[in-house]
């Protein structure tokens, strides 16, 4: 018996248990953080990775990222188990042709690129592509679990966000991840939302969330107990029970001081 059993650990990936990501890079993971991350899992916590990304690209980070064997993916509209590598819960996007063709009708003109996040992988299109489209039809055994659009600038993506919600409601979630970027997905899904039924398919009694954007707010909202690092959104930092400094280094070190101190009161 450790002293962090039954203690779950749901945390997003990019500039939260890394440094310096954008869209474009696989950031700095600081081994400071891998070590605290060991050192929980050594006295019986579990630890997961709530991220956009695809599960295959979260496997293909590190090891110790999927080592208690899930991943929650595409912000929250997948959940995979390793061991079995199956994939024990998908929120497809409900009409993603339709709001597909709607946000590109908005997003004429700024958008930038953007994604179809399927199970297994993503397929881009940058502007000048031809054409700027995927194919239409579903693949009942890959489907759509997000679109992912990045813009010449927030403004652009925020604009796009009010006019697909204006026509579309509450039929869709929508997050972003970046300043400049927007993302669909089904409203069934969500970090917050996955992390919960993990929580309960592990009989965990602590869930603790670890996030620094928009994406992660409903993942903090959801954990017994959350953190932030200092670099996170403003209105992440309010939401998070504690925000810790993340300018000299990875936050984990401090996270896990933090937990062992609750666990051992």
């Amino acid at each position: 018996m450790g002293c962090f059993d039954g203690w779950l650990i749901c945390s997003d990936y990019d500039n939260t248990l890394t440094a310096n990501c954008d869209m474009r890079t696989d950031g700095i993971l600081p081994e400071e953080n891998l070590a605290a991350i060991r050192a929980f899992r050594q006295e019986g916590g579990r630890f997961v990775i709530c991220s956009g990304r695809t599960a295959p690209g979260v496997m293909r980070l590190d090891p110790l990222l999927s080592a208690d064997g899930f991943i929650i993916a595409n912000n929250g509209s997948v959940l995979y188990e390793k061991a079995t590598d199956r994939v024990l819960r998908v929120i497809p996007v409900k009409d993603w042709m339709e709001v597909l063709d709607e946000a590109l009708r908005v997003g004429t003109g700024s958008i930038e690129k953007y994604g179809v996040f399927r199970l297994n992988g993503a397929q881009f299109f940058a502007r000048g592509d031809d054409p700027f489209r995927p194919e239409p039809g579903d693949d009942e055994n890959d489907p759509v679990t997000k679109l992912v659009f990045l813009h010449d600038g927030e403004e652009q993506a925020l604009a796009m966000w009010r006019s697909v919600e204006a026509r579309f409601g509450g039929k869709y979630r929508y997050n972003r991840a970046y300043c400049d970027d927007l993302e669909i997905l089904d409203s069934a899904s969500g970090k917050g939302t996955l992390a919960l039924e993990l929580k309960q398919r592990l009989g965990a009694r602590m869930l603790v969330g670890v996030g620094d954007y928009e994406n992660d707010l409903d993942l903090l909202a959801a954990a017994d107990l959350s953190f932030a690092p200092s670099t996170a959104l403003e209105s992440v930092r309010r939401a998070a029970d504690v925000v810790l400094d993340a300018e000299t280094g990875g936050i984990f070190p401090a996270l896990v001081a933090y937990l062992r101190r609750q666990a051992e009161a």
